[in-house]
């Protein structure tokens, strides 16, 4: 099984620090999928946006944060974290409404975070998991598998073949498991791969990581846990809940595990 932690919503205002303090004794031996927001709004639909520049309708690149690109740049040569693109600048629905913009904006903001960091993108983490039409065929135009929360209804893809298949696919997964699980391997669709997440919220409790887990584990599938990084400070028992469903794994289930970057869950699917 392959196993990725999932963090959103890095950006202009993040302190590395924080990063650190709750990864730092755990990316040695798993990697952190960080999803960027490379120009985040004053606006955006973020909880770590401060008050003192809400209303001022500004954009923040993320390469202005010298402080915070230098730390992310050394702990991607050392192997410990990987670059997601996360929206162009995390406003409400910017992925999740139908226009032309997109397409320009998703590969302005590409090319901008592979500049400032220095590494390729290659997955995209939509905002609030919503997509429009025209949202994900940017994202598939500028060449990145997706991950989700939740799966895609048919409208919200290219519509062929894979689409149908896919649907048909997830909606029998629906009907026999609900929202209970997700499913455990990558889905292909004409030109890139999805895959889902599970959620590590203030709500979520070990037993329902545990048992998602085993879930993915017995059918011989792989493991995505996103979360939100400024929760644990917020909620504490976060924190503690992924630690302890990490020690779990490495407890019970080390050899048949193997933690990765988002983009190897798309490498023997290509």
């Amino acid at each position: 099984m392959k196993f990725v932690i999932r963090d959103d919503d890095t950006n202009f205002f993040t302190a590395p620090k924080r990063l650190e303090l709750i990864y730092a004794n755990i990316w040695e031996e798993i990697p952190i999928s960080f999803s960027v927001i490379p120009f985040v709004s004053s606006e955006a639909n973020s909880g770590d946006i401060p008050n003192s520049v809400r209303g001022e309708n500004k954009l923040f690149p993320i390469g202005r944060n010298e402080e915070l690109v230098s730390a992310m740049k050394l702990w991607i040569r050392e192997k410990r974290i990987e670059i997601m693109q996360h929206g162009y600048a995390h406003t409400f629905k910017e992925y999740a409404k139908n226009n032309y913009e997109v397409f320009v904006k998703t590969i302005e903001a590409k090319r901008y975070l592979e500049k400032v960091f220095g590494t390729q993108i290659s997955v995209f983490v939509p905002p609030n998991n919503s997509f429009s039409l025209s949202g994900s065929k940017a994202v598939i135009k500028a060449g990145m598998n997706i991950l989700m929360a939740f799966s895609h209804f048919p409208w919200e893809r290219p519509l062929d073949r894979y689409n149908f298949i896919n649907f048909i696919k997830m909606l029998n997964f629906y009907l026999r498991y609900g929202k209970k699980y997700r499913y455990p391997k990558p889905l292909r669709f004409k030109n890139h791969w999805e895959f889902g997440c599970y959620i590590l919220g203030p709500s979520t409790t070990l037993e329902e990581l545990k048992d998602g887990f085993l879930f993915s584990l017995r059918n011989k599938g792989d493991f995505c846990l996103a979360t939100h990084y400024y929760a644990f400070f917020e909620y504490p028992r976060m924190r503690d809940i992924l630690y302890q469903f990490i020690d779990w794994i490495l407890k019970n289930y080390k050899n048949e595990v193997k933690f990765v970057k988002a983009s190897d869950l798309f490498r023997k699917s290509k």
